[in-house]
């Protein structure tokens, strides 16, 4: 999961296929994902994996990348000790996932400086090059570079991006699209739309709909929301208190959930 947190408010057309849930329910549906059906997160397959053993290991049907924007080893090891400390409790992430599973070490500085912001070290992580400070998975002489859910997209897989961010935010974004600045909220919306994930939950109403629907931010009148409802591949799924409790989508299912600003 990507992400710091979203607030916001929506607006909701009972009855649609595609709509605008508020915070609360995003939230709750966003744990719903975690617990019952985690595979959608972000499910990725056909990427380049090395294998910690060859003896008879199968690659993996579906990947999960759950991402804690800005940790590092120290946030990592405070979590550890104040779970010693104040909980006296032994804290999963170092006592299980780093002891019994496989611990790597990634660059994520930017093309030229030294200091990284979230988009080049998201990008890093993405399509494994450098590139500049702002830049969404553009290499410095201007080439896009194949993010991993369009990797896994282009291996017939299905994809999803959950977030307590914006979805245009610089860390998801890097992990799906391209884009030569993080800034451009508007562009990188319009990218998702052609990128087509199956799920996509997370805060950024705003950049969705035009100015003069409530809460819109779009210059160019264009309502997204609509445009991805009225895409033949969209399916017919709604959010919905229904949809929560539902397990698992078919193939011809996808989600789309945006929160506003003010919920």
């Amino acid at each position: 999961m990507i992400g710091v947190s979203a607030n916001g408010s929506s607006s909701r057309s009972k009855g649609d296929p595609v709509q605008i849930q508020s915070n609360a329910k995003l939230r709750r549906f966003i744990l719903n994902c975690l617990v019952g059906i985690a595979t959608l997160v972000l499910a990725l397959a056909g990427c380049s994996v090395t294998p910690v053993s060859t003896s008879g290991a199968q690659p993996p049907k579906n990947i999960i990348i759950m991402f804690a924007d800005g940790a590092a080893s120290t946030q990592w090891d405070f979590g550890r000790y104040s779970s010693k400390v104040l909980r006296n409790q032994t804290f999963a992430t170092t006592d299980v996932v780093f002891r019994e599973g496989v611990v790597g070490l990634l660059s994520t500085s930017p093309h030229g400086p030294y200091v990284t912001d979230s988009a080049a070290a998201a990008s890093a992580m993405s399509i494994g090059a450098k590139v500049a400070n702002g830049a969404v998975s553009i290499t410095p002489d201007g080439k896009a570079g194949r993010t991993v859910m369009q990797a896994a997209k282009a291996a017939g897989k299905r994809i999803g991006l959950v977030t307590t961010a914006t979805v245009y935010d610089a860390t998801p974004a890097a992990f799906s699209i391209n884009a030569k600045s993080r800034r451009d909220s508007q562009a990188l919306v319009d990218l998702y739309l052609a990128l087509e994930p199956d799920v996509l939950l997370g805060g950024g109403a705003d950049y969705f709909l035009p100015v003069g629907v409530p809460g819109g931010k779009r210059k160019d009148g264009k309502d997204v929301i609509a445009a991805f409802r009225a895409n033949p591949s969209a399916g017919t799924v709604g959010l919905d208190g229904q949809m929560l409790d539902k397990p698992h989508l078919t193939q011809a299912e996808r989600v789309l959930a945006m929160a506003g600003e003010g919920a």
